[in-house]
């Protein structure tokens, strides 16, 4: 007759075979109760899977002896190696916020996701708080190393200098005080009045 357990002298077992679970049954590691020193393997009644360490310890991946991934009680993962999001369209990194700020946004960083093209890699963001992400870009990166942004572009604080693409296709460069363009030695200087030349220590005036 085949055998299909194995009771040896040390207390392991082996099976000659598969070991099957009802739904809702678990393998229980450590204590049979309670969260003190456990971990259990379970497959729910609602059709998930679940690796549950109830002891509040990290939960460690490893393969060749080596750890790839440990997920920690506070439930932050740190990975050992690169994380590849691989797919043929929408690979998208999700960032989504719970708090109920009202100026919270749930933002995504996509690889030719909806609304981008092809070798694009570009940031999405939801239009008010807790609204999904919207298509629309907000900043992007295409295949040719272009970047380009959907709104100002601000130096220093918000409210300060920036650049704009305006909408009748004008360029437009804000400054709160002085408006300065120059290159190797000369340039213009306007102060909001008066437009000037600049020599070599333009930055300096």
């Amino acid at each position: 007759d085949a055998v299909g357990i194995t009771l040896d002298s040390g207390s392991n077992t082996t099976f000659a075979g598969d070991v099957n679970l009802s739904v809702d049954k678990k393998i229980n590691f450590g204590d049979t109760s309670g969260t003190t020193d456990r971990m259990l393997i379970r497959k729910n009644d609602d059709g998930s899977g679940e690796i549950n360490v109830l002891s509040a310890n990290d939960l460690i991946l490893r393969t060749g002896d080596t750890t790839r991934l440990t997920i920690a009680s506070g439930g932050n993962a740190t990975f050992a190696g690169t994380v590849e999001i691989k797919k043929a369209t929408n690979c998208n990194l999700l960032f989504t916020e719970t708090g109920t700020h009202g100026n919270s946004r749930n933002w995504s960083i996509q690889n030719a996701g909806g609304g981008d093209g092809y070798g694009e890699l570009a940031f999405h963001k939801g239009n008010s708080d807790d609204d999904p992400v919207s298509s629309t870009q907000v900043f992007k990166l295409d295949k040719d190393s272009n970047a380009m942004f959907a709104g100002k572009v601000y130096f220093r604080d918000v409210g300060g200098e920036y650049i704009e693409s305006a909408q009748d296709n004008t360029l437009n460069i804000y400054s709160g005080t002085d408006l300065q363009l120059y290159g190797s030695g000369n340039g213009i200087r306007w102060d909001g009045t008066t437009i000037f030349p600049l020599q070599t220590d333009a930055r300096d005036l």
